[in-house]
């Protein structure tokens, strides 16, 4: 906003015509997202910008006009900027889920994908490893690192008939798990 003061300092002649130009142009985006929000009857920020932009126009108030879509400009910055972020986070949590997964069938040990898993299929669990399922553990004793799930640094200690949610590592130990939520159902994937 500075910059355009110093502008304006330095061309008082044009300082009127920049203004009302600069105006019209930074409003046409938004008077076309108001004009869309209008046609699909949804009350959106840019109708309500799109309001206060031509009340501003009318009563040229050219700073006003200028003001109000540097805020809706910077709030779109802003908000392509948390989307990012977010997208990149969700992008990250997904790496985090094992995509290889080893059950025990029949009194053999067999290596399937995450997707072929099944309820009630016996998965093993060894150090470093993350849960792949949501379970009860059958066998072992571990201590669970849950901090990729929950957020929390405490570690956790499981044994036989204790509950194991998806995405906790093996810190110390090794469990088999009877699995009770697989895919779509698991704590990880209902928490992303």
């Amino acid at each position: 906003m500075a910059l355009i003061f110093n502008y304006l300092k330095l061309f008082p002649r044009w300082s009127g015509e920049f203004l009302i130009i600069l105006s019209f142009l930074a409003t046409l985006p938004v008077i076309y997202n108001a004009l869309k929000a209008i046609k699909n009857r949804q009350i959106t920020v840019d109708l309500l910008a799109g309001i206060a932009l031509i009340i501003s126009l009318i009563y040229k108030e050219w700073i006003s006009v200028i003001f109000i879509n540097l805020m809706i400009t910077s709030a779109r910055i802003f908000s392509d900027y948390t989307t990012s972020k977010s997208r990149k986070a969700i992008e990250r949590l997904m790496k985090l889920k094992p995509q290889k997964v080893r059950v025990s069938r029949n009194g053999k040990i067999e290596e399937i994908t995450l997707e072929q898993v099944e309820k009630d299929d016996l998965v093993i669990m060894e150090l470093g490893e993350r849960a792949p399922v949501d379970g009860i553990v059958e066998k072992g004793e571990a201590i669970l690192d849950k901090s990729s799930l929950t957020g929390e640094s405490m570690l956790v200690f499981k044994r036989k008939g204790d509950k194991v949610l998806s995405s906790t590592i093996v810190v110390s130990g090794n469990l088999e798990i009877r699995a009770d939520k697989v895919g779509k159902e698991t704590t990880f994937e209902k928490n992303n």
